[in-house]
């Protein structure tokens, strides 16, 4: 496309210099260089340079075939060209218009008016700036054809406090809480109970019909009793481990009930004549 614009250009130079219009000659050139500048910028991503280039080899001024090309490529690149809102407001949610905004450390927006700014795609840096506020800085990736994206920022007065952490669900992150610890307990716990019950069924059944089989001759061998030992051995695992389990979880959960309490548990080390160990102080409320 580009031979064919330098075609184009020396038609009109031959014929504009048997004329003499020298002011006509110069304004060619100038169109057949913004087409050809117009496409190396769009092959660049630089859709913003691009499409000043375009529109200026789109003026009715240019040649004809230069200038139905770039009207043609003028509105490919502004279907790419994506846009952003930019929004700032402080830690109440109160709006900020008066925000400066910075881009890849240059000045760029000196106040926020809430309507979408063209932008060229690929990675932007951004900083928001407001007096009596803590700066923002902000790193995006900007997609083609993305049209009105909004970029929104919470600015924190100086001298705030920082808003509590949130969990995954946005909650407050209640500090001092449980944790996942006596859930783990119970867990444990219900598992072990469980057993103890499936385990004492089943054992029950096999001493049953051993009392109603062999135990009737007293006869029975230790291969015909060892799975049912087996199995009544295992119930009674089963319920230690449920009880354990359960116990600790509602002592973690109680124990987790007095952290907001700062001498609620205490770990520290103890060196006394004997050697060196591990205290424990666990307070007892009434």
């Amino acid at each position: 496309m580009k031979t064919r614009h330098r075609a184009i250009l020396g038609a009109c130079f031959a014929a504009l210099g048997l004329l003499g219009d020298s002011a006509r000659a110069d304004e060619v050139e100038e169109c057949a260089v913004a087409a050809e500048d117009g496409q190396a910028l769009r092959d660049r991503a630089a859709l913003l340079e691009s499409r000043e280039k375009l529109v200026r080899c789109a003026q009715t001024s240019c040649p004809k075939l230069i200038r139905d090309d770039c009207a043609k490529w003028l509105g490919e690149v502004d279907a790419r060209i994506p846009s952003i809102v930019l929004r700032a407001i402080d830690d109440r949610g109160e709006d900020l218009p008066k925000v400066r905004v910075l881009r890849s450390g240059a000045p760029w927006q000196e106040a926020i008016g809430g309507s979408a700014t063209s932008v060229d795609p690929g990675p932007l840096k951004l900083r928001f700036e407001a007096e009596g506020h803590e700066a923002v800085d902000k790193e995006l990736v900007i997609a083609e054809g993305q049209r009105g994206r909004l970029v929104e920022v919470v600015l924190r007065r100086k001298g705030a406090a920082a808003p509590p952490p949130t969990s995954a669900q946005g909650e407050p992150d209640a500090s001092g809480g449980p944790g996942p610890l006596p859930w783990i307990f119970l867990g444990v716990g219900v598992a072990g109970l469980g057993t103890f019950g499936v385990l004492q069924i089943v054992a029950q059944g096999e001493v049953s019909d051993i009392e109603e089989g062999c135990g009737v001759t007293r006869t029975c061998t230790e291969d015909e009793l060892d799975p049912a030992r087996g199995k009544l051995v295992g119930s009674a695992i089963g319920l230690g481990i449920g009880i354990a389990g359960v116990g600790a979880s509602v002592l973690t959960f109680v124990l987790a009930g007095d952290a907001g309490d700062e001498s609620a548990v205490r770990v520290r080390p103890r060196v006394g004549a004997t050697g060196a160990d591990v205290r424990v102080d666990v307070p007892l409320s009434f």
